[in-house]
């Protein structure tokens, strides 16, 4: 089960112990349960559609593998239970995931710089691995090859290529504001990378799950070039379970990583259509690298973001623009 996770999302569960000692002691009872037939009411599955879209799929894609060992359908309130280990998971993987690197100038002295350090420290530990501080007279000779962000007290002569925040010495409410805006603004420029004029198709003149997928697959192989395997191996996923997450929303994708480079295909419809019982009027056609390594958590949280987001997508569909949708991924 990790292992398919693996290979679909390239999130590298292999040598979480945790998860492995959680799923074994969930999936012996369930194993009785698929062997019987007999059901488990979930009655957190709505929340979960809703809090954990990126979990829910993981799970999904995880339990085909008991749904072919055992020959028989894996029900959504059994999928939403085995979501809820893979959100464990990934929180606690959330603190360790693509941490950065700070710098802090300040001119009053050393104990005033270490001071505003601790603050950043203690208010933003999941997003810096190491917050350094220099004096704003050192900072022009101080080698910043390995800094992420840069946060001042003061303004800064010297120009450079980072991000650069003004902060207050006591970072106040709209300091921390500020920090976590340059945070947020960074993982959205990550996202949109994976974004493009050419696979982005508003108005999409589909009627159906089947017309979609093969439209974005076709169109994605002459932008991408992709195997030609690939609309099967979307496919897969999809017999396995519909990847439609409630909100008019969709995230279609292969069974594992076999795209030469990350990407997302979207198709905005101007009809809802139906994606296994579900409504979908926005699909986001991921493709995952096949070397993209585990890093790409900055995406998928701000995918998950917008996805969760109910007014983001109704702006979207509203307006049905390339840049709405990138403003929404940036969060304004």
């Amino acid at each position: 089960m990790i292992e398919v996770v693996w290979r679909a999302f390239r999130f590298d569960f292999r040598d979480d112990a945790e998860l492995r000692v959680n799923l074994a002691r969930h999936i012996m009872p369930l194993i009785v349960r698929l062997r019987y037939h007999m059901t488990l009411e979930n009655p957190l599955l709505a929340d979960i559609r809703v809090s954990y879209p990126l979990p829910l799929a993981m799970a999904a894609d995880a339990a085909s593998v008991l749904a072919e060992k055992f020959d028989a359908d894996v029900s959504d309130d059994e999928v939403g239970y085995i979501a809820l280990l893979f959100a464990l998971s990934l929180e606690r993987k959330a603190t360790s995931y693509a941490k950065k690197h700070v710098l802090v100038v300040c001119a009053s002295g050393v104990g005033s710089a270490r001071l505003l350090a601790y603050r950043l420290q203690s208010q933003f530990s999941s997003n810096f691995e190491t917050v350094e501080t220099c004096d704003a007279s050192e900072f022009e000779e101080r080698d910043i090859s390995d800094i992420d962000y840069i946060f001042t007290t003061v303004p800064l002569e010297r120009h450079v290529s980072i991000p650069v925040v003004h902060v207050s010495l006591f970072l106040d409410d709209s300091s921390k504001r500020d920090v976590k805006r340059v945070i947020d603004q960074s993982e959205a420029e990550s996202a949109q990378s994976y974004f493009s004029p050419e696979l982005f198709f508003a108005h999409a003149p589909l009627s159906s799950r089947e017309e979609v997928i093969s439209f974005l697959c076709e169109r994605a192989a002459d932008v991408v070039g992709l195997p030609e395997n690939f609309e099967e191996l979307v496919w897969k996923r999809e017999c396995a379970a519909a990847t439609s997450f409630g909100n008019l929303v969709a995230l279609p994708h292969p069974y594992e990583a076999v795209s030469p480079r990350t990407f997302v295909a979207v198709a905005l419809l101007d009809h809802p259509v139906d994606w296994g019982g579900n409504p979908v009027q926005a699909v986001f056609l991921a493709g995952v690298a096949h070397d993209a390594g585990i890093d790409l958590e900055a995406f998928y949280r701000s995918m998950v973001g917008l996805f969760t987001t109910e007014k983001a997508i109704q702006r979207i569909l509203g307006d049905m623009r390339l840049e709405v949708l990138l403003n929404e991924l940036e969060g304004e």
